[in-house]
């Protein structure tokens, strides 16, 4: 990611900063502010389904077609925060390696223990292991390079070639290995999500009302921002908790903003009473102004 920062108070320190995926929050570049635009530049590279920055991980298992948002604010040592930029891209995690074939010199007067020999380089984007094979006709492939992208050089018997035109095909295969393991681990605490539809759009005012199992403990935050705006979690206030049957408590919830916001999002961190226990949240329901 490239960008001009233009500061207009100069002697200011200013940090640029990015999020991915409203995950945790790095720092691209700091500088002094003279009040003229500051360039900056970062580069993230994808690797084995990763996008990287360096050898450290920032996104993890990425999948095709997926939408991914990039973030990236400024703020200075007197506590201002610039708007924010926000991009959405998405990536093609296991991109196919490239092969190239060095040019080859026509040769004469060859017998058939003579050989001819081919020359070449793979390269894969992802910084894999990679495969090449050549095949004539209907033979099986030989392998001639496993390892690393570079340089293979391999030779061809004349006895293996027919009169006349022959046809040489070379293929390069990537490897991604993939480890599938089964983790039976059961948790005590979890966290579940749900974005709210204000009727109206947009509201300043939430009360919810979660029905639970009574032994299951439940604790609210919600987030009420414009949209783009990046996630702010705050607990919400429980302002009521009644029994609905004899298994089954009702909690009211309630929590309010400002100005009318249009991005809601609600979070429930949920806690079992043991390992063994089927507790759940049994229906949501509420009301916006």
């Amino acid at each position: 990611m490239m960008g001009l920062l233009l500061i207009q108070n100069s002697g200011n320190v200013i940090t640029v900063r990015f999020s991915l995926n409203g995950g945790t929050t790095r720092a691209i570049a700091t500088a002094i502010s003279a009040g003229v635009a500051i360039p900056f530049s970062k580069v993230l590279q994808v690797k084995n389904s990763k996008l990287m920055d360096g050898e450290t991980v920032l996104l993890d298992n990425l999948i095709e077609g997926q939408a991914n948002t990039l973030r990236v604010w400024a703020t200075d040592d007197q506590g201002s925060v610039s708007t924010e930029q926000i991009r959405t891209f998405y990536v093609t995690p296991n991109r196919p390696p490239s092969l190239t074939i060095d040019s080859f010199t026509e040769k004469v007067g060859l017998i058939d223990s003579d050989h001819i020999t081919i020359t070449g380089s793979v390269t894969d984007p992802e910084g894999g292991i990679v495969v090449v094979k050549y095949q004539i006709g209907d033979v099986n492939p030989v392998q001639v390079h496993d390892g690393p992208g570079g340089t293979f050089t391999f030779d061809i018997p004349l006895t293996n070639l027919k009169d006349g035109e022959n046809s040489i095909i070379l293929l390069a295969t990537d490897s991604l290995n993939f480890t599938k393991a089964v983790n039976k681990t059961e948790l005590l605490q979890s966290v579940r999500r749900y974005k709210a539809l204000p009727p109206k759009g947009s509201a300043k005012n939430v009360i919810i009302w979660v029905q639970r199992d009574i032994n299951l403990s439940l604790t609210a935050e919600a987030s009420m921002v414009m949209q783009n705006e990046a996630e702010n979690f705050t607990e919400m206030t429980k302002t009521n908790s009644a029994p609905v049957t004899n298994t089954i408590m009702e909690d009211e919830f309630t929590i309010s903003s400002q100005v009318p916001k249009d991005d809601i999002v609600f979070q429930f961190n949920l806690t079992r009473s043991s390992i063994d226990a089927t507790e759940s949240i049994h229906l949501i329901s509420g009301g916006f102004e």
